[in-house]
């Protein structure tokens, strides 16, 4: 079975290189903002559809001077994670694609439930953090799920 959408495999590894110091950083991010972003500081101006400062006037189509650092990671967790995802495995036969499609369900199912969740009981600030954070989690689920599914079978 051919797949067109999938990339080669050693895309994967390059996928791997990007998402593990990206998930670290990340994680430290979502822990400590302020003492990770002074230890890794990354300001320059970038251009924004919409900029909405606090108890400011909205501004559109504008360049503003901001640290990247948050930008820079969620890009690059999100392209590595994107490429563990969709790149070959060594030998990709109809019993990968099924693999696939399993780890695919299951974590989409799993996603929503964990939103669902987060939606009755997570209020304030905090749910933005939420809500950023599960923009990876279906990813995040994917990969552990696949992987799991494939050395179980591996081995088997």
């Amino acid at each position: 079975m051919k797949n067109q959408l999938l990339f080669p495999h050693s895309f994967q590894k390059i996928g791997w290189l990007l998402f593990v110091p990206s998930i670290i950083v990340g994680i430290l991010l979502i822990i400590n903002n302020a003492f990770i972003e002074n230890l890794f500081s990354f300001k320059m101006t970038s251009f924004a559809f919409i900029d909405t400062p606090f108890l400011s006037k909205s501004r559109y189509f504008t360049f503003i001077y901001q640290d990247f650092l948050d930008e820079l990671v969620s890009s690059t967790l999100l392209i590595g994670a994107l490429l563990i995802v969709f790149s070959k495995e060594k030998v990709e036969d109809e019993f990968i694609a099924k693999l696939r499609l399993d780890a695919l369900l299951w974590s989409v199912l799993i996603n929503y439930t964990i939103i669902f969740v987060g939606i009755l009981t997570i209020y304030g600030s905090v749910f933005f953090t939420f809500l950023v954070v599960n923009l990876f989690t279906c990813l995040f689920l994917y990969i552990i799920r696949f992987n799991y599914l494939y050395r179980k079978y591996s081995k088997a």
